[in-house]
């Protein structure tokens, strides 16, 4: 219950505030379009000149935050993998069928794509008394998708994207 409630918060967001922390140590923050997957993957695009992109990669430890109308939000922590090869061909579909306004940027010089294994989340509705909060542990449940079958089941590819 607790799950699906987060998940289906998550999916009525269009933005969401990405944090990410330099190679010098200074965190910087990101209003960002995502996508979400059925196992509480996020998937976002950026560039490689940007702050975020080499911050991702000297660290992989992220944290989101979703919301914030009608004082509800969804805290969120996870390890970002920058996509490549098949992956990010599947997810690179996923993402423009659920973020079809990035379709501009994603053939842009430098476009990347990645992925945030889920580990922790908080979700918090203030507007209810007593104030609605609690939290989950996304990791205990989350097994990484390696391939297009797996992929499949998580609804990121279709049988059509799969060619036999």
């Amino acid at each position: 219950m607790e799950h699906s409630k987060i998940l289906n918060f998550i999916r009525k967001q269009k933005l969401m505030i990405l944090s990410t922390v330099s190679a010098e140590s200074t965190p910087e923050s990101a209003t960002m379009e995502f996508a979400v997957v059925n196992n509480f993957e996020v998937v976002f695009q950026t560039f490689k000149h940007y702050r975020k992109y080499a911050n991702l990669l000297a660290h992989k430890k992220v944290s989101i935050v979703f919301g914030w109308n009608d004082n509800m939000t969804v805290q969120f922590e996870g390890d970002a993998q920058l996509l490549s090869g098949e992956l990010l061909d599947s997810y690179r579909d996923y993402y423009l069928r659920k973020v079809p306004s990035a379709r501009k940027f994603s053939e842009m010089k430098g476009a990347t794509l990645f992925r945030i294994h889920p580990k922790w989340a908080r979700y918090t509705d203030l507007s209810k008394k007593p104030t609605e909060v609690f939290e989950v542990n996304l990791a205990s449940s989350y097994v990484i998708p390696k391939n297009l079958q797996e992929l499949k089941k998580l609804g990121v590819v279709h049988d059509d994207d799969i060619s036999s």
